[in-house]
């Protein structure tokens, strides 16, 4: 549920940064045309946002895909055990 909410505010980021900083930040201000950011802070904005979105999807799909931890240690215990060691020659 997080990972939706923070990639939601991260889609609206890279869509719209001044309407996000009209919808959360100028209602602080008294007068919000005056303190408006300039194009370039919405592009800067606008940057992060995207190479959070993506790092935030791959994160995702990285937790998503990996094997639970009880399969995990399984295969190690497998591989360990398949070992023959009989055979070592010094």
């Amino acid at each position: 549920m997080t990972l939706f909410l923070t990639l939601t505010m991260l889609a609206i980021a890279v869509i719209g940064p001044r309407r996000l900083w009209w919808s959360l930040i100028a209602w602080t201000k008294r007068h919000p045309d005056m303190n408006e950011p300039s194009d370039s802070y919405y592009q800067v904005t606008r940057s992060i946002a995207t190479v959070l979105a993506f790092v935030g999807l791959i994160a995702s799909l990285v937790t998503y895909c990996a094997p639970p931890e009880s399969e995990r240690d399984t295969h190690v215990a497998v591989v360990f055990a398949s070992t023959d060691v009989s055979n070592a020659t010094d």
